[in-house]
């Protein structure tokens, strides 16, 4: 491929001089340049028998646009006729908005010899593309903005970056504390269960209730069965006693409420009087319950993201 030198025209190598302005490599007319666009035909007599066939071209059609133009050479070249595109710098001139009329418009060229077979193969081509069995030319990607996505001066907007909101970071912690605070508790209930290993029962022998005068009023344990204990919301002090190795324990128990008769009560084997009367949840519950209650709050955190 070279360009002219008179009218840059992009030239196939096989061609020796232009076939637009008749201008050679180095810029010299050609004085047997005929142009083709006014359908001359030279004679055999006024032909140079010392001229290099090949050099000797006609044109064959001219295409709509440059990608119509490859595709008719791509079908000529195929079928074994060399073929050439000329005039495509100008459909791109003509692109960019200047007039240039049917003179813009690509052509395609091929050598005089081959110039009845390369009609066939066109008349095949425009036949089968008709009839719907060859594949119409499609137009390249165009990987630039046009003039309507791009407003000149304007630079293409930046990808806005994504902001978490403040529910999500919420709900993650909280699940991430839920988690952490199940896995405490079960480390602290297991602790608790190691040093309290015994268990007994332990049973009221003494209560005291805040009265409405303000002062402590002794309850004989007695007089609290049978007793209900709806509504009622007073402080109590309860004195119960359990039995270990066969020694006898005390120990208060303050509570809100009519205390019960018997409770079971974990104690220390090594030294009884250090006993713990609320229940001591599973180890493995604990780190279960605050999974399952952070893995609930991790999702709300992901969906609220």
């Amino acid at each position: 491929m070279w360009y002219c030198p008179k009218c840059n025209e992009a030239i196939d190598d096989a061609l020796g001089d232009c076939p637009i302005c008749g201008a050679r490599s180095d810029g010299t007319p050609d004085p047997d340049f005929r142009n083709k666009q006014d359908g001359s035909v030279e004679s055999e007599s006024e032909r140079d028998p010392k001229r290099d066939d090949r050099l000797d071209v006609v044109e064959l059609c001219s295409a709509a646009d440059t990608v119509e133009a490859f595709a008719i050479a791509d079908a000529l070249n195929a079928a074994g006729v060399k073929a050439s595109v000329v005039g495509d710098t100008m459909q791109a001139i003509a692109a960019g908005g200047i007039p240039l009329g049917e003179a813009g418009t690509p052509r395609i060229w091929v050598t005089r010899q081959q110039e009845q077979e390369a009609r066939q193969v066109l008349d095949q081509y425009q036949a089968d593309l008709l009839a719907g069995t060859a594949e119409p030319p499609e137009e390249a990607a165009d990987s630039e903005p046009n003039d309507e996505e791009l407003v000149e001066g304007a630079l293409p907007e930046a990808e806005t970056p994504h902001r978490v909101s403040l529910l999500s970071v919420l709900l993650v912690l909280a699940g991430l504390g839920a988690i952490g605070a199940g896995v405490y508790y079960g480390v602290s209930n297991s602790a608790l269960r190691h040093r309290f290993s015994q268990t007994a029962e332990a049973k009221l022998v003494g209560a005291e209730r805040w009265s409405e005068q303000g002062e402590w009023t002794a309850v004989p344990p007695g007089d609290l069965r049978g007793r209900s204990t709806q509504g009622d919301q007073s402080p109590w002090k309860a004195r119960y006693r359990f039995t270990a190795d066969g020694q006898p324990h005390e120990f208060l128990w303050g509570t809100l409420g009519m205390p019960n008769q018997t409770m079971l009560v974990h104690y220390n084997a090594a030294k009884p009087t250090e006993c713990w009367a609320t229940p001591i949840l599973a180890p493995a519950w604990c780190i279960a319950i605050g999974a399952a209650f952070g893995a609930m709050l991790l999702f709300l955190g992901y969906q609220f993201r």
